[in-house]
């Protein structure tokens, strides 16, 4: 059984109505151990160490072809590809625009795409079962993004630095929804905020540009 939520955006355009798509909740990783595990027990006839070795030299096959230009086939599940684009260092309000001539050093792999088998999805279809869990709204800040950006500066003349959960207080946001905020915020150089420390001790504070 797997539990789904409707969640609720309000339309962009101020006409009154809502709009909606519908998420998976996550019940939890099902991690490669578990998965070799699994594996060897379902009658493939293989010893659990051996499936799991057969896991991961796949994912370190697969990242050598994809590293040379390849796209991978892997029947019953779909193909692989890579997506590039600008370094985090490099990612600014004009990151993309046509005459932003990047070279080959400002680049990088920022994830992959998996173009999914259609029977695959049949399978998990067949597989399926839904059960409804409700719904979620999205909490949404009265202020503008221009407006948060600026209270966060203006908090930060006052203050050492900035932790997400003050940014989500101070700008009346979901802490995850400021999480993502304030980590696209640090990489854009002109934002005038930046980041420092990792971890729990990741910190933000202004840069030079926001000083």
């Amino acid at each position: 059984m797997a539990n789904y939520v409707k969640r609720e955006l309000p339309n962009l355009h101020g006409e009154g109505k809502k709009k909606a798509y519908y998420k998976i909740e996550t019940n939890r990783n099902f991690g490669c151990d578990e998965l070799a595990d699994y594996m060897s027990k379902s009658g493939m006839g293989m010893p659990k160490a051996a499936v799991k070795a057969v896991l991961l030299q796949l994912s370190s096959v697969m990242a050598n072809f994809l590293a040379l230009g390849y796209t991978v086939s892997i029947d019953g599940l779909g193909i692989v590809s890579l997506k590039i684009g600008p370094k985090k260092n490099k990612r600014g309000s004009d990151a993309y625009d046509f005459d932003n001539k990047l070279t080959p050093s400002n680049l990088e792999v920022t994830g992959v795409n998996l173009k999914v088998d259609k029977d695959f999805l049949k399978e998990i279809n067949r597989q399926c079962e839904l059960e409804n869990k409700g719904v979620r709204n999205i909490r949404r800040s009265k202020y503008t993004a221009e407006e948060r950006l600026k209270r966060a500066k203006d908090y930060l003349l006052e203050n050492m630095f900035l932790r997400v959960k003050m940014y989500a207080y101070i700008n009346d946001l979901s802490v995850s929804v400021a999480q993502r905020e304030l980590k696209k915020l640090a990489e854009d150089p002109v934002s005038g905020i930046t980041f420092v420390g990792r971890g729990a001790s990741k910190v933000y504070v202004l840069s030079k540009n926001g000083i």
